[in-house]
């Protein structure tokens, strides 16, 4: 599903108001380095953003898994997705 056209809005003026010098981040933190899965799980359940699954709400978790099948799904390379999602590739001869 494309972005809404909102969405498309909302982070082209993120663009134009950043300094990349300071961070390469969409959402950087206060302390310009990456949010952390808690700041987004705190905003879902404040929220009561539901889950997929009745009766419960959504997690930080729930959306990196989505964007790993979405990223697959679409032909994107493997490591670009996992450098995306932030993990380290544990296997030395895969990381090279």
């Amino acid at each position: 599903m494309p972005p809404s056209p909102h969405l498309v809005e909302l982070l082209q003026a993120q663009r134009e108001q950043r300094d990349l010098s300071e961070s390469q981040l969409v959402f950087p933190s206060r302390k310009k380095k990456p949010m952390s899965d808690i700041t987004l799980t705190t905003c879902l359940r404040d929220h009561k953003v539901a889950s997929d699954t009745p009766g419960r709400i959504a997690t930080a978790h729930g959306f990196r898994s989505s964007f790993r099948d979405w990223a697959s799904e679409n032909g994107y390379a493997r490591d670009l997705a996992e450098q995306a999602l932030a993990h380290t590739i544990k296997n030395a001869t895969e990381a090279a």
